[in-house]
């Protein structure tokens, strides 16, 4: 195959400049050796929320947030790697809507934006 490709890391550090200059939110999690969190006020209004699983089983995360608005959210793991490494603008169009209970797949990150 001759496509160029990417490490799935290039989407992380890429969505990550988008917060430079941003407001952190708090957010915490209930166990921080299974999952962390960072979160921040997007530019474009809403709040950008970002979940790592650093273990290697799934891990069931619920977000309570002080607001209920729209979530909206792409997955970084082994079922959209393909798709991440090989299509990378197609992977970062590729977010849809997403409830308050995220399953995170062994070593996953969630990228996920929230509205007021």
């Amino acid at each position: 195959d001759t496509r160029a490709a990417v490490y799935p890391a290039f989407h992380v550090i890429g969505g990550l400049t988008g917060g430079v200059g941003a407001t952190l939110v708090d957010a915490a999690c209930s166990d921080p050796q299974k999952v962390q969190s960072l979160a921040y006020r997007a530019k474009t209004g809403g709040t950008t929320l970002w979940l790592a699983n650093l273990t290697a089983q799934n891990q069931e995360v619920h977000i309570a947030s002080r607001t209920q608005g729209a979530m909206i959210g792409a997955l970084l793991d082994e079922s959209s790697f393909e798709q991440a490494t090989t299509q990378p603008r197609e992977f970062q169009n590729s977010a849809k809507p997403m409830g308050r209970r995220i399953a995170l797949a062994p070593y996953a990150v969630a990228i996920l934006a929230i509205a007021d």
